[in-house]
């Protein structure tokens, strides 16, 4: 296999891949010296990169009216970012239409074998820190036990999202290809770095391509890989699946309202007490059930149902299951074990450091002495309220609307880096501090509330990075014409002659909803080199 791969795309995938700048400027003028190559293919690709920057400087210089050192140096890095963009992508196309598509198979195959050895070891640092066999089931707090995934960042260094993602975009690649192996050593990763939106995204990517993909092949690879994953939910993370099923509740009562919420209630309640006529002595049960249902959650009237049941029948459940419902039966022990399992936590000296936590936070200046703007997680997630502040910040100004804020200024690592509030790269955290009142107003508001609140918020569904949030608030309608002209519409030309990448595509709508990506340099790599790859196989790629 080592000598059917190229060991210098190898190297650069490694290093650009990595979560570190330093690492990617690196790998950048490593590959250009050895392979000093500026002729540029001006494609849809090309034009987008280079657009992009061009938009941040036209906003510069004739709409934000802010010309401060500061900002001026926000501009210079973020235009450099999208030419560090424009130069992977570069060197990709001339790997693709150089190389042997065996060989270019051969690299990705062994970087996928490096980054599972390198994941399963952090598995194992991880195990011998919080000596435990699964650390995902143990009551530790962050970035332990079901944040132990945080920690698996794989070959590509410590930002496990990125791990997440391009596992699963080679992961696609593989079943396309028919390689259980590599599906395998794909799939394990993976599950390690435990993202369930990245789940979702990947589950629904494979059911496309088994339902729409012909060949009995293909169905079998994406079933196995869905099996695998449920049975990886309930028997390594099963506090994740918890956790989904959680979300799912929680959107759902977003989604129907509260009308909608009393209705189920009353539903499983009426259920309940058809069951109970059946038994002799129930009258009593009734009245204790029926005064309640109104007020108790769907999961309470559940237990209270078994509690009652168990004082005046005192029968065990199996002996009841010709008589009694036995889905609602499996449904009332599993939300019992959830409510044993909660008393067991809150009984750990783990939990009870919330209290402590939030009393320290609230004397921090940063978190403006628990006096910040706060926001109703419960009601809705903060990704939603998010895009609810873009688009109120484009309707108040047309110069908005067309142009959005301007590089760093609303939405963006660059953003939230310069403002003080992350740590991230030491070179990007060596500029001055800048942010602007649309920044910090919204979505630094939201950031601040959630890092105020405890570790359970902290989740992609709440906080607002996002692609098409950087997109509109910081390069407005504009920019979005310019991401569907030449970018997004290069690769829909071509979805004829694509195969695996109709799937990659799809999914990467997806998981634009998890960060700024192209800021990353990272993701997008791995992105477009499985693209034009696809088109080389099917003998697509322009001359």
């Amino acid at each position: 296999m080592v000598k059917n791969i190229d060991p210098v795309l190898l190297l650069f995938l490694i290093f650009v891949l990595n979560f570190r700048l330093s690492f990617k400027l690196i790998a950048l003028v490593g590959v250009y010296l050895y392979r000093p190559n500026f002729k540029f293919k001006k494609d849809g690709i090309f034009y987008f990169y280079f657009l992009m920057a061009g938009l941040a400087v036209i906003n510069f210089v004739f709409v934000s009216g802010d010309y401060s050192y500061a900002h001026l140096m926000v501009l210079l890095s973020g235009s450099l970012i999208w030419m560090a963009c424009l130069l992977c992508y570069h060197q990709l196309r001339l790997s693709v239409d150089t190389l042997d598509s065996g060989k270019l198979i051969k690299t990705l195959e062994v970087l996928t074998l490096l980054n599972f050895l390198v994941s399963m070891f952090d598995v194992v640092k991880v195990m011998l820190i919080t000596k435990t066999i699964n650390p995902y089931t143990q009551v530790s707090p962050p970035p332990y036990g079901i944040s132990s995934g945080d920690l698996i960042g794989g070959v590509y260094g410590g930002m496990h999202l990125v791990n997440t993602i391009i596992c699963s975009l080679l992961l696609v690649f593989f079943v396309y290809r028919g390689s259980l192996l590599f599906v395998v050593l794909s799939l394990i990763p993976f599950l390690l770095t435990g993202s369930n939106l990245g789940t979702f995204i990947l589950g629904g990517s494979l059911l496309m391509m088994a339902f729409l993909k012909r060949g009995i092949a293909f169905k079998n690879y994406a079933f196995f890989c869905l099996a695998f994953i449920s049975l990886f939910y309930i028997k390594i993370t099963p506090d994740n699946q918890r956790y989904m099923a959680s979300v799912l509740t929680k959107a759902t009562k977003q989604l129907f309202g509260k009308k909608e919420q009393k209705q189920i209630i009353d539903s499983i309640a009426v259920k309940a007490d058809t069951m109970l006529i059946k038994h002799d002595s129930l009258p009593l049960v009734l009245a204790a059930v029926k005064p309640l249902k109104k007020e108790l959650s769907k999961e309470d009237l559940i237990i209270q149902y078994i509690t009652y049941r168990k004082k005046i029948l005192h029968l065990q459940l199996e002996e009841k299951q010709a008589v009694i419902d036995s889905s609602l039966i499996r449904r009332m022990s599993v939300v019992r074990k959830r409510k044993e399992d909660l008393a067991i936590k809150l009984n750990d000296y783990v939990f009870f450091r919330r209290d402590s936590v939030a009393r320290s936070k609230s004397n921090m200046a940063m978190f403006e002495y628990g006096r910040l703007k706060k926001f109703d997680l419960d009601r809705e997630s903060g990704k939603i309220t998010s895009f609810k502040q873009t688009g109120a910040y484009l309707s108040g100004d047309i110069k908005h609307a067309l142009f959005g804020a301007g590089i760093g200024s609303f939405s963006s690592r660059l953003a939230f880096i310069t403002s003080g509030i992350v740590d991230d790269s030491r070179l990007l955290m060596a500029l001055p501090h800048y942010e602007t009142e649309a920044f910090k107003n919204n979505h630094k508001a939201i950031f601040k509330y959630l890092m105020y609140r405890d570790d359970e918020t902290h989740s992609i569904t709440n906080l607002p990075f996002c692609w098409y949030n950087q997109l509109l608030g910081e390069y407005g309608l504009l920019g979005l014409l310019v991401f569907c002209v030449f970018y997004c519409f290069y690769w829909l030309k071509r979805f004829k002659q694509l195969r695996y990448g109709r799937y990659l595509l799809v999914a990467m709508f997806g998981f634009f909803f998890f960060d700024y990506w192209y800021e990353r340099v990272s993701v997008m790599v791995i992105f477009e080199l499985l693209m034009l790859l696809d088109l080389k196989l099917n003998k697509a790629v322009e001359s």
